[in-house]
């Protein structure tokens, strides 16, 4: 009897194992892990050599479905507004189909970053964008920053030296200044020098004022969808709702890129 009671319960116990195993696999499989595998899905991707872009009726249908589930379900305000259905009706027409590329201009990422500036702690944000072409490859660089913490304020807190206006007659002795402190070089520029954001960024990484501790995270923007923009963030959400979904969506005209790209991302437009 015993035996019997001890062979239920081992089968019992794999039984659910095996439950909860399946569950783990299906989560992995509807996860998307990666941006390159956003982008597949949005596109309706069938396999890693079959790309659906077709005009197909019955294709678009199947694509709004995938495209539904990649909005993070979690997020009701997002999900209750309409915008997501009308997002959807637009990417996946039939007869206008609109899909992301990896090698278009009008998509970006924000770096989440968490920085030492003057000893202490901070957090900035990031604006990226991918630069190159197909044959001679890509890479990220840097085209924005949060104008918050990097103005002139920045060096002046340091020092604000200058050149006498008297260095003249001693034959501009002073101007070893220049040379010897790097840290507030835009003091010895002329009021007129154009200065900006970026550049004064990339100075205080060179000079040591600026360390960073982490990236606490990334958010993507697509600008590719004519009359939309949307973002990207990774959710840990419990179910198969997770991942690298659409944290936000909203309309966007055309004409009114350049403006979003200045004064939410701090970047031109390319």
């Amino acid at each position: 009897m015993k035996k019997l009671f001890f062979a239920i319960f081992l089968i019992s116990n794999l039984l659910v194992h095996a439950q909860f195993a399946q569950i783990d696999t299906i989560k992995f499989y509807r996860e998307v892990k990666q941006i390159a595998e956003f982008t597949d899905r949005f596109n309706g991707i069938e396999d890693t050599t079959q790309v659906v872009q077709s005009n197909d009726s019955k294709t678009q249908e199947s694509r709004k479905k995938i495209i539904s589930t990649l909005f993070n379900q979690a997020d009701t305000e997002l999900t209750d507004t309409g915008l997501p259905a009308e997002f959807i009706e637009f990417v996946a027409d039939a007869n206008n189909p609109y899909y992301l590329n990896f090698s278009d201009s009008l998509w970006f990422a924000v770096a989440h970053l968490s920085i030492n500036l003057h000893s202490e702690e901070k957090a900035i944000d990031v604006s990226m964008r991918l630069e190159g072409s197909k044959t001679k490859g890509f890479k990220w660089v840097i085209a924005g920053v949060d104008p918050s913490l990097f103005t002139t304020e920045l060096f002046d807190e340091i020092t604000t030296p200058s050149i006498g206006p008297l260095s003249h007659e001693l034959n501009f002795i002073d101007f070893y200044r220049v040379f010897d402190n790097p840290n507030a070089i835009a003091n010895y520029a002329t009021n007129e020098f154009s200065e900006n954001v970026l550049s004064n960024f990339l100075f205080a990484i060179k000079s040591g004022l600026v360390t960073l501790n982490h990236v606490e995270g990334i958010t993507f923007y697509f600008c590719q969808i004519p009359g939309w923009v949307f973002t990207v963030d990774y959710f840990n959400n419990f179910g198969y709702n997770s991942g690298w979904l659409i944290s936000s969506v909203r309309n966007l005209e055309p004409q009114n890129i350049d403006l979003f790209l200045n004064t939410t991302l701090h970047i031109k437009s390319p």
